[in-house]
């Protein structure tokens, strides 16, 4: 069956050329697609060549003058969907979400939502709760609009607010859950910034979070002791932590995901399964990168 799918189905073409590590002139990617097209034809005359939604893709690289051809056997499991306006990787929303624990028909709140790149992916893995932005630029607060209109979360889903994360409008104990990607001074603020503003958000998010409830806030290690002195200020509970470097393989930056609770420090409340070695998705140490903390690659199959 898988036979008669190849010679009879729809396949693309993916051709890449660069010069050799020597120097080598790159080859024609044209011509060589041209004539890898021509030849896939020959042999297989009952199969149509489709730009999109082949059944498979026939890769060819060429590096100088060495060509290497081949099927791929695995995909990204994961969507390679990108919100319109840039912000936090999916896999990176995904870990804080795990680590979390969130739960069915919670409300999670961000009170740093910024372009909401957190709450929407986290929206898209945990349709079952029900989340909050909080973002004070108007510009940012209006990108975040359009990325949640993006991945299609309406109101029911996701709400957005235009507030202050120091003086937050919703009820006592109305949150079940925090999560926010803090600023630390990368993008945004500074770590003497830092030294009033987070004692004075914490400050919001336990008075607004529910006895019980739980939260869990990345920041860098050089604000780590800063937000964990105004967590204790604010009388909540520091039940771990877990370190992660932040961006590409190239950036330094250390980072630490804090997680708290209102009340008795239970480290049950959250999933600390996202610091065993049964996340490593790649040879990539993943408690280096927390973009490869979920697997994926599944395998090639249409």
């Amino acid at each position: 069956a898988a036979a008669a799918k190849l010679e009879a189905g729809r396949w693309s073409l993916k051709v890449r050329a660069r010069p050799g590590l020597q120097g080598q002139p790159a080859e024609d990617a044209v011509a060589l697609e041209d004539a890898l097209a021509t030849a896939l034809q020959a042999a297989l005359p009952q199969s149509q060549r489709v730009d999109s939604k082949a059944d498979f893709v026939v890769w060819c690289s060429a590096v100088g003058s060495s060509v290497l051809c081949g099927l791929p056997v695995l995909i990204r499991k994961t969507s390679t969907e990108k919100l319109p306006f840039w912000g936090l990787h999916r896999s990176v929303a995904w870990a804080i979400g795990k680590l979390a624990r969130l739960e069915k028909n919670e409300i999670v709140l961000d009170p740093f939502a910024g372009r909401a790149a957190l709450l929407c992916w986290m929206a898209r893995d945990w349709s079952g709760c029900r989340f909050m932005g909080v973002e004070l630029n108007p510009v940012r607060l209006k990108e975040a609009e359009t990325n949640a209109e993006f991945v299609g979360l309406g109101p029911d889903k996701l709400l957005l607010f235009r507030g202050d994360a120091t003086h937050l409008r919703f009820a006592d104990e109305s949150v079940d859950v925090v999560v926010s990607d803090m600023p630390f001074g990368r993008n945004y603020g500074s770590t003497a910034d830092n030294c009033v503003l987070y004692p004075a958000a914490v400050g919001e998010m336990g008075r607004v979070l529910r006895t019980g409830g739980r939260g869990v806030l990345a920041t860098s290690m050089a604000n780590e002791e800063i937000l964990s002195a105004a967590l204790k200020h604010a009388g909540l509970s520091v039940a771990g932590q877990i370190s992660f470097a932040f961006g590409r393989n190239g950036d330094r930056e250390s980072c630490a995901a804090v997680c708290f609770v209102k009340g008795q420090p239970d480290r049950a409340a959250f999933d600390w399964s996202i610091a065993s070695s049964e996340c490593e998705a790649s040879d990539t140490d993943w408690q280096r990168k927390w973009r490869f903390a979920r697997k994926v690659l599944e395998p090639y199959e249409r």
